[in-house]
């Protein structure tokens, strides 16, 4: 069994603490000890990586991946009309980026085909592809949406909710359908999506009836319940109805923060900032302007979530970053650009942040026991980084600046340190 210490190193443990200097020893793919200070753990017969002062941490942890998406950092796809085969080839290297960039495990926030998603998740698990730990998620259901057969595209018959009834049983059998096929999460969209169509984000999709016959049938199957949700209803329905994750939360009102509040120690709220900024900002080149981009309530989007999310997160709320990357001007890669947000922005300290995409992201991936922390006993998920993330939150955005990448013990990046530092097998 392998044996690898990390020496001479700054830990970021993910409880939100400040950093410290220690020692981590790494067995097969479990941290055995964590120690205080250097030379504090037997160094015979082990690997020794010389950090040079660098910070050792949790991997990270996507919370609203889409990795089907079609873009990545390195691979912008302009064109999202893919083949379900290339489709899956995007996926799988969306995957290796986010390893590359130091998320270490995603919990999808929606697959655009929940087959391939499964199988992607399958071949990560086995080896035999590179990737995070992954939690598949379904596709997104909207109202008046058909479950499609396993391997066949989506199909859509969207009526306006004003001109059709509850259709309870099509709930119930999309999300029996979706835990037939293995899914780890259901998500519905109960409200629209202003990105798309102006002024959406305020309209519920979907009777409360059939949010709770398909939060009925998801606990029966032992799934979580995932929620797009801008809509001051949409938010309030998602809590009724024991949804375990809220994206956006856009326009909760105070009964619907009082509701998530009362619900903080089993819900998680997912803001995803991200794609408004780059849409406010960056996306000029691929055809949204500042007047595209304030039609489509970007900039509002943008400045009421920066208004809530503060407050939930002072109210005890678990605030969990990434989401919506995947689009061409908001790549996988940039993910962790939500934590800068969150700190520049919205006044998140630092160390809360980092805590955001590690302990609770480990905590969303129903791994609270295992998962997120430099702790002993948890999964050798690891990230090596060239700074202080706490003084710097934009180091781990960085990928030249993540020297090194771990995950169940194995390296997926070998760590990159400068000759001076050594490395060695220390003599039995």
């Amino acid at each position: 069994m392998s044996r690898t210490l990390f020496t001479n190193i700054a830990i970021f443990d993910g409880t939100g603490s400040a950093l410290f200097d220690g020692e981590v020893l790494v067995e097969g793919n479990r941290i055995v000890k964590v120690a205080k200070g250097q030379g504090q753990i037997e160094k015979t017969g082990v690997e020794v990586v010389d950090g040079g002062g660098a910070t050792l941490m949790p991997g990270l942890v996507e919370s609203h991946g889409h990795l089907q998406f079609g873009s990545s950092v390195d691979r912008i796809e302009r064109n999202r009309d893919f083949s379900s085969e290339k489709l899956q080839m995007v996926a799988i290297h969306a995957a290796r980026v986010l390893m590359d960039y130091g998320m270490t495990s995603c919990f999808s926030g929606g697959a655009r085909n929940t087959p391939a998603e499964i199988a992607l998740k399958a071949e990560i698990e086995n080896g035999w592809l590179p990737g995070p730990r992954l939690k598949a998620c379904s596709f997104e259901m909207i109202a008046g949406e058909q479950a499609h057969e396993p391997g066949q595209p989506r199909r859509r018959n969207y009526r306006g909710i004003e001109n059709r009834g509850p259709e309870d049983s099509k709930c119930r059998e999309f999300v029996k359908e979706m835990a037939d096929l293995g899914v780890d999460s259901v998500k519905f969209l109960i409200s629209g999506e202003s990105a798309n169509t102006p002024g959406a984000s305020r309209q519920v999709q979907f009777y409360e009836s059939e949010i709770q016959a398909a939060a009925d049938e998801a606990r029966k199957h032992n799934i979580k319940l995932v929620a797009h949700c801008h809509a001051a209803e949409s938010v309030k329905i998602a809590c009724r109805a024991g949804f375990d994750v809220l994206y956006h939360c856009t326009w909760a009102d105070e009964e619907g923060m009082d509701m998530i509040v009362a619900q903080k120690d089993r819900v998680f709220v997912g803001p995803a900032p991200g794609i408004n900024w780059a849409n406010m900002y960056e996306a000029a080149e691929f055809g949204v302007t500042r007047e595209s981009a304030e039609k489509r309530e970007q900039f509002l989007t943008f400045d009421l979530v920066s208004k809530r999310m503060p407050e939930l997160l002072a109210r005890g709320v678990r605030v969990v970053p990434g989401g919506d990357y995947g689009f061409p001007m908001n790549p996988n890669g940039r993910n962790m650009r939500d934590l800068d947000i969150f700190v520049s922005q919205w006044g998140f300290d630092p160390k809360i942040a980092l805590k955001s995409a590690t302990q609770w992201g480990g905590e969303l991936m129903d791994m609270a026991d295992e998962l997120g922390l430099v702790k002993e006993g948890y999964l050798a998920d690891l990230i090596m980084l060239d700074g202080d993330p706490v003084k710097n939150i934009k180091i781990v955005q960085d990928k030249d600046k993540i020297l090194m990448v771990m995950k169940d013990g194995k390296y997926h990046k070998a760590p990159n340190v400068a000759a001076s530092r050594e490395h060695r097998i220390a003599a039995e």
